[in-house]
């Protein structure tokens, strides 16, 4: 039996063909049935060729009603054929058309934006991928390699800086002691800042990729907590910045008391503290008004510190790139090294503990640290 090219259900070659001769073939009810039988065949994958050419001359079809039905589908449509079917339907006299083409648009810049973050992202793809393959031991197993092969390769390089760092700045003062007018000590007073940069982050490199040595004893986490933010504070005043303006608060509800290494305990929250006081940065050395607040409490045998500021937070993304937890991996335009968080969680981890971080632009960031009452102390998390 012959199939009947005047229905909808004739092959798409056959129709494609007819419409071409007379775009009036069939009835326009038949060829917004149409549309919708094109973006099947290509969302199956079969005969995309031809539904794409159909499309194609649907998107001039003397109804508007057609032409807003393809402009419905751009989202779906493949990239070969959503560049052919723009120019078509961007500038349509239908008011109806446009605003579909256009919300349609919108959508797709969304999405191919999030799929330009997926892509940016080969460590969590590899991560789901060792996860879905072989389970989630073999991928805390992997983590842990690539951790400890990371730490070796961070730990050669900051011996090859500090060889390289150590003759440099005694040459550099008695360069500036001999520069002949102001300009020549001011090139050689960047190059001092460079270098102390440099030191700062061999401090970091050398500190992330040591092996732990724990010193246990029981202590009180809001002491030490106290201890971390003045730390924190110091640290900044040493780098010329006065972070006054930025007020610090501590709030236990619980005696707060457990074993723990104090030197590692007290420089992760040193750490977590600074990048609240410094998130109010205006400049390399003004800060905004704002807060850092820290609540400790304790529930169900689990002590929680919750560390939340009122700076400019992050965006999606830089939050993104934070929870992968790579050291030096860092968006922030302050003189932080990006080891900061990386170091806190590692420490963290060492008590048995866990980090998270959640942020927002403009409304401030909130770490949250759990921490077992009665922790299994490991150096090796």
């Amino acid at each position: 039996m012959e199939p009947n090219t005047d229905s909808p259900e004739a092959p798409l070659p056959e129709l494609t063909h007819k419409l071409e001769a007379d775009a009036a073939a069939l009835a326009w009810s038949e060829r917004l049935e149409l549309v919708e039988r094109a973006v099947t065949v290509l969302r199956d994958g079969a005969d995309g060729a031809h539904a794409a050419k159909l499309l194609t001359l649907l998107a001039r079809d003397p109804k508007w009603e057609v032409r807003k039905a393809v402009a419905d589908h751009l989202l779906e449509a493949p990239e070969a054929l959503y560049e052919q079917l723009i120019p078509l339907l961007a500038n349509d006299a239908n008011t109806f058309v446009a605003q579909s083409v256009r919300r349609e648009m919108g959508r797709r810049s969304l999405q191919s934006a999030g799929e330009k973050r997926r892509q940016s992202r080969p460590l969590k793809r590899a991560s789901d991928d060792i996860e879905t393959r072989f389970g989630s031991d073999a991928l805390k197993f992997a983590v842990r390699l690539a951790e400890k092969k990371t730490e070796q390769a961070i730990r050669a390089a900051a011996h090859d800086i500090k060889g390289i760092l150590t003759p440099i700045k005694p040459s550099l003062d008695a360069l500036r002691a001999a520069a002949a007018d102001k300009v020549e000590k001011k090139r050689i007073d960047r190059i001092v800042r460079g270098v102390n940069y440099l030191e700062q982050m061999l401090a970091s490199m050398t500190r992330w990729s040591d092996e732990i040595e724990l010193e246990v004893a029981e202590e009180n986490l809001a002491e030490v907590i106290e201890a971390a933010a003045q730390d924190a504070i110091d640290h900044l005043a040493a780098q010329g910045r006065n972070s006054s303006a930025v007020t610090f608060s501590l709030v236990a509800t619980a005696d707060p008391r457990l074993r723990l290494s104090r030197s590692q305990l007290q420089m992760a929250f040193t750490n977590l503290i600074k990048n609240g006081i410094e998130a109010h940065a205006v400049s390399n050395v003004e800060f905004a008004s704002g807060s850092v607040s820290v609540t400790v409490s304790v529930d169900d045998q689990v002590l929680r510190v919750e560390i939340a500021d009122t700076g400019k937070g992050m965006s999606a993304r830089d939050l993104e790139k934070l929870l992968e937890f790579v050291p030096g991996n860092t968006s922030k335009k302050h003189l932080g090294t990006g080891y900061g968080v990386p170091i806190a969680k590692k420490y963290i981890e060492v008590h048995g503990g866990k980090l998270s971080v959640t942020s927002a632009e403009n409304k401030g960031t909130t770490v949250v640290v759990l921490l077992p009452l009665e922790p299994q102390l490991s150096a090796k998390p």
